[in-house]
């Protein structure tokens, strides 16, 4: 599974559209269709497509989820790399929670930060 597809498709979802989330995320409709058809054929039907009207099935409601989930945990571990040249090996401590904050602790340099990534 692609992480490019997840966001993709957790944007889709966000979005209620396809164009919607091309446009946001600053690629062409047929990429989002592309990767989201790629996402589909690896773990099955995802949304339910009636005209315009799009429906998350019970994957596509896991998978939303979740994706968010993953997205946030990637983020984190993206931030949590930068931090490491900011405060220096190993004196930060890294917590994540699923709502998507990302949290670090400096040690005894009394820094404490929470991040809230939006996707």
């Amino acid at each position: 599974m692609e992480l490019r597809a997840l966001r993709y498709f957790v944007e889709v979802v966000k979005q209620k559209s396809f164009k919607a989330a091309a446009e946001h995320m600053f690629v062409t409709q047929p990429t989002i269709s592309k990767m989201v058809k790629a996402l589909e054929d690896e773990v099955g039907s995802l949304l339910l497509r009636d005209g315009r009207q799009m429906v998350l099935t019970d994957a596509g409601q896991i998978v939303y989820q979740r994706g968010i989930e993953v997205l946030a945990a990637h983020a984190c571990l993206e931030t949590e790399l930068n931090d490491l040249g900011t405060f220096g090996r190993g004196n930060a401590d890294h917590r994540h929670s699923a709502d998507g904050r990302c949290a670090f602790y400096a040690g005894d340099r009394g820094v404490k930060s929470a991040i809230r990534r939006s996707n």
